[in-house]
Protein backbone atom coordinates (compact mmCIF):
# COMPACT_ATOMS: atom_id res chain seq x y z
CA UNK A 1 0.00 0.00 0.00
CA UNK A 2 2.56 2.47 0.80
CA UNK A 3 4.46 1.46 -2.47
CA UNK A 4 1.25 2.31 -4.23
CA UNK A 5 0.92 5.90 -2.57
CA UNK A 6 4.61 6.73 -3.31
CA UNK A 7 4.04 5.76 -7.07
CA UNK A 8 0.75 7.69 -7.44
CA UNK A 9 3.12 11.26 -5.68
CA UNK A 10 5.50 10.74 -7.89
CA UNK A 11 2.97 10.74 -10.94
CA UNK A 12 1.42 13.86 -9.37
CA UNK A 13 4.76 15.42 -8.93
CA UNK A 14 6.33 15.06 -12.22
CA UNK A 15 2.82 16.15 -13.95
CA UNK A 16 3.44 18.98 -12.12
CA UNK A 17 7.06 19.51 -12.82
CA UNK A 18 5.84 19.27 -16.84
CA UNK A 19 3.49 22.00 -16.08
CA UNK A 20 5.86 23.96 -14.17
CA UNK A 21 8.09 23.69 -17.43
CA UNK A 22 5.79 24.39 -19.89
CA UNK A 23 5.02 27.72 -18.27
CA UNK A 24 8.41 28.51 -18.12
CA UNK A 25 8.74 28.25 -21.36
CA UNK A 26 5.69 30.54 -22.47
CA UNK A 27 6.63 32.87 -20.22
CA UNK A 28 10.49 32.99 -21.16
CA UNK A 29 9.03 32.82 -24.93
CA UNK A 30 6.40 35.89 -24.62
CA UNK A 31 9.27 37.81 -22.77
CA UNK A 32 11.56 37.42 -25.45
CA UNK A 33 9.19 38.46 -28.03
CA UNK A 34 8.47 41.63 -26.42
CA UNK A 35 11.84 42.69 -25.57
CA UNK A 36 12.40 42.35 -29.32
CA UNK A 37 9.60 44.22 -30.23
CA UNK A 38 10.33 46.88 -27.96
CA UNK A 39 13.61 47.02 -29.74
CA UNK A 40 12.55 47.29 -33.38
CA UNK A 41 9.31 49.41 -31.97
CA UNK A 42 10.82 52.71 -33.48
CA UNK A 43 11.29 51.48 -36.95
CA UNK A 44 8.16 49.60 -36.72
CA UNK A 45 6.42 52.83 -36.12
CA UNK A 46 8.38 55.00 -38.80
CA UNK A 47 7.52 52.07 -41.41
CA UNK A 48 3.99 52.74 -40.61
CA UNK A 49 4.31 56.46 -40.49
CA UNK A 50 5.88 56.49 -44.20
CA UNK A 51 2.94 54.17 -45.47
CA UNK A 52 0.50 56.20 -44.23
CA UNK A 53 1.54 59.29 -46.02
CA UNK A 54 1.16 58.25 -49.07
CA UNK A 55 -2.44 58.90 -48.44
CA UNK A 56 -2.42 62.11 -47.35
CA UNK A 57 -0.52 63.83 -50.56
CA UNK A 58 -2.07 67.05 -48.71
CA UNK A 59 0.68 67.36 -45.91
CA UNK A 60 3.28 67.48 -48.36
CA UNK A 61 5.34 70.51 -48.14
CA UNK A 62 5.59 70.96 -52.05
CA UNK A 63 2.04 68.82 -52.45
CA UNK A 64 3.73 66.10 -54.73
CA UNK A 65 6.86 64.51 -52.65
CA UNK A 66 6.56 62.76 -49.05
CA UNK A 67 7.98 64.90 -46.57
CA UNK A 68 9.66 61.65 -45.45
CA UNK A 69 11.58 59.66 -47.64
CA UNK A 70 14.73 58.02 -45.35
CA UNK A 71 13.97 56.22 -42.34
CA UNK A 72 16.75 58.24 -40.37
CA UNK A 73 15.17 61.95 -41.09
CA UNK A 74 12.21 60.53 -39.92
CA UNK A 75 13.28 59.64 -36.63
CA UNK A 76 14.92 62.76 -36.07
CA UNK A 77 11.90 64.39 -37.21
CA UNK A 78 10.02 62.06 -34.87
CA UNK A 79 12.54 62.86 -31.88
CA UNK A 80 12.75 66.73 -32.35
CA UNK A 81 8.86 67.29 -32.52
CA UNK A 82 7.27 64.70 -30.60
CA UNK A 83 10.19 63.76 -28.05
CA UNK A 84 12.07 59.92 -27.38
CA UNK A 85 9.19 58.38 -25.84
CA UNK A 86 7.02 59.21 -28.83
CA UNK A 87 9.37 56.31 -31.30
CA UNK A 88 7.68 53.87 -28.75
CA UNK A 89 4.30 55.24 -29.27
CA UNK A 90 1.92 52.13 -29.75
CA UNK A 91 3.94 49.97 -28.78
CA UNK A 92 2.31 48.35 -25.62
CA UNK A 93 -0.74 47.81 -28.08
CA UNK A 94 1.52 45.40 -30.10
CA UNK A 95 3.33 44.15 -26.96
CA UNK A 96 -0.46 42.66 -25.38
CA UNK A 97 -1.12 41.28 -29.37
CA UNK A 98 2.40 39.86 -29.42
CA UNK A 99 2.77 38.07 -26.53
CA UNK A 100 0.81 35.40 -26.64
CA UNK A 101 2.23 34.30 -29.98
CA UNK A 102 5.74 34.27 -29.15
Amino acid sequence: MLEYVDHEWGVVARRHSETLSQIKAVLAGGTAGCVAKTFVAPLSRVTVLMQVQSMRPHKFTDGKNPNNEHMTSSLRKIYREEGFTALWRGNTATLLHRFPYT
